[in-house]
């Protein structure tokens, strides 16, 4: 017992130093504070097993209780800032967030009966109070892995390619031992000493992982470099194949056009070039500085309707059409991406590109709308 409980402490501290490491570090970007935060809930996690069935702690309970919930939310929200370059939180993800932890919240500090007043059994109230936050738990682990999962083919870093794969295999096997775990032993009041042991030293394993690779690959991958035109993991431009990058630009640039391809990927591109996928991933990344492959995509995409919605000529052609001609499945990729590389909305792009090309018309135009 007191072998789990230095577990339990020597886990809790490594979590809280490395959650102070991370956002002395990297306190200028979103995904270290985000990291940081998530190091921190872990922390306060390992303080309520602590804390469980120990009088004269309730005090303590209740300080990390607020972190210790909000765990899987931050797990899930760090997978997305660390996977996804383009990833921004919005409101409806904090929406989600304060009405999880409003639940469970008032779960652990027994919310008055009028929260509940809508259910009839107390036994059905009881259900949700237990099976809801498990339930939500389960749903951002779960949304965590299929972040790590679909973007792992336009992903050009080689080395987050990799933490991909370890970040699924570990995640997704200690996930369903725990799950297996609570349905196991369900009847039991306290689960086996060895079980607990098991558990807690995984969890301080993860935590030397971290310390030893994480933070690195942080600090070198990631963080130190802008999201769009980043230089290759070695920090230095990759000399690349120069045939290869004159095949690759007469594909995208010449009469191929092969950006306009819906649904392309790297395998496909790969395939047309004939080349081995791995090579196109590290020109791609190490010569000409992207990321992902969207992104890289995109940059056609996107400069090819700028001259679309500046002609004159097409000034009557929707942008519905302009973007599933260009290889965008719906208007509303198509929308984020134009706005992420011009700040601007392609409408608005059109606007101010037509009144610049031609500011008689636009004058007369805004004299008529001032008159109406």
């Amino acid at each position: 017992m007191q072998a789990i409980v230095v577990l339990k402490i020597a886990a809790m501290t490594l979590f809280w130093y490395h959650a102070l490491l991370l956002f002395a570090r990297q306190r200028h970007t979103r995904v270290g504070v985000i990291g940081a935060v998530f190091l921190y809930c872990m922390g306060c996690y390992l303080v309520c097993t602590l804390t469980d069935d120990r009088p004269g702690y309730e005090w303590l309970r209740w300080i990390v209780l607020p972190g210790c919930i909000s765990g899987p939310f931050f797990f899930w929200l760090f997978t997305r800032t660390l996977f996804d370059d383009n990833f921004r939180p919005r409101a409806i993800h904090w929406m989600i967030f304060i009405a999880v932890e409003g639940f469970t919240l008032a779960k652990h500090y027994r919310a008055p009966e009028f929260v509940f007043a809508a259910i009839e059994s107390e036994a059905a109230a009881a259900a949700i109070l237990r099976l809801f936050p498990q339930v939500f738990s389960l749903g951002f682990v779960a949304a965590a892995l299929l972040t790590a999962y679909t973007g792992r083919e336009e992903d050009l870093l080689e080395s987050r390619r990799r933490l991909r794969s370890i970040f699924i295999i570990t995640t997704g096997i200690y996930t369903v031992a725990v799950l297996f775990s609570e349905i196991a032993l369900k009847q039991l009041e306290r689960a086996p000493l060895v079980l607990e042991a098991l558990h807690f030293t995984t969890l301080l394993g993860f935590n030397l992982y971290f310390g030893l690779r994480g933070l690195q690959f942080m600090d070198g991958a990631l963080a130190a470099s802008p999201p769009q035109k980043s230089r290759s993991e070695s920090g230095e431009a990759e000399a690349a194949d120069p045939e290869l990058l004159a095949k690759l630009t007469a594909a995208m640039e010449g009469d191929e056009e092969a950006y306009r391809e819906e649904g392309l990927t790297i395998r496909r591109l790969a395939t047309r070039l004939n080349v081995q996928e791995y090579r196109l991933r590290r020109a791609i990344n190490g010569a000409l500085g992207f990321r992902n492959f969207s992104d890289f995509v995109n940059r056609y995409r996107v400069q090819a309707a700028c001259e679309v919605l500046g002609d004159a000529n097409q000034k009557d052609t929707p942008v519905i059409r302009i973007a599933m001609d260009l290889g965008f499945g719906s208007l509303a990729p198509f929308n984020r991406a134009f706005k992420s590389i011009t700040g601007t909305t392609p409408t608005g792009y059109r606007r101010d590109a037509l009144a610049a090309s031609n500011p008689r018309a636009s004058a007369e135009d805004e004299n008529k709308r001032q008159k109406y």
